[in-house]
């Protein structure tokens, strides 16, 4: 994957006659650290991100719901896996 990222940038800015369209920065899922790697060699910006951060952050946003519905009690328990 790592070599075709490569190629599919080099084409893409190589083709652009102008700045507005060229490939400036790479946004990457940290499972997919390779591509991190592609925009390092080739001198474009990058940054990782971990999806897995915004599903807890959801969870523990959504945690006095869940107790307030009977899903878990206050110390966690889930009351349909007991």
């Amino acid at each position: 994957m790592p070599g075709h990222l490569e190629e599919l940038i080099g084409k893409i800015n190589g083709s652009c006659n102008d700045n507005s369209n060229k490939i400036t920065c790479v946004i990457a899922d940290e499972n997919m650290g390779w591509a991190i790697g592609v925009a390092k060699k080739m001198g474009i910006p990058q940054a990782s991100f971990w999806p897995g951060l915004a599903g807890l952050k959801a969870l523990i946003l959504h945690n006095p719901q869940l107790i307030k519905e009977g899903v878990i009690d206050d110390k966690g328990k889930n009351k349909y896996l007991t």
